[in-house]
């Protein structure tokens, strides 16, 4: 099981129903957490490229898409349920 930074920002006259889609594929992935504006993390055993593909078929062409895979992370200000959730079995956060 991995977790995943995915990214994305849809283009050209996007409506909140075409966001509530890309949102509800992502949730679809695994345990999904949005810590900024169209910033998520996601805990899934996927693969990055699977994880790509899927959202994909989401999106339209012109819309970008961001996954990658996070190995170590520092942060500051995330959200406790957001760290404690996709974090717990990593001993601490990187300095």
């Amino acid at each position: 099981m991995g977790v995943y930074v995915v990214s994305y920002d849809l283009m050209n006259n996007e409506t909140p129903k075409d966001y509530r889609r890309v949102i509800g594929a992502i949730k679809e992935l695994g345990d999904a957490k949005e810590f900024q504006r169209s910033v998520w993390l996601l805990k899934t055993t996927k693969s990055t490229t699977e994880i790509r593909d899927y959202l994909k078929t989401y999106i339209d062409s012109d819309d970008s898409l961001f996954v990658g895979n996070v190995v170590s992370y520092a942060s500051s200000n995330l959200p406790k349920d957001i760290s404690d959730t996709m974090f717990s079995d990593w001993s601490k956060p990187v300095s």
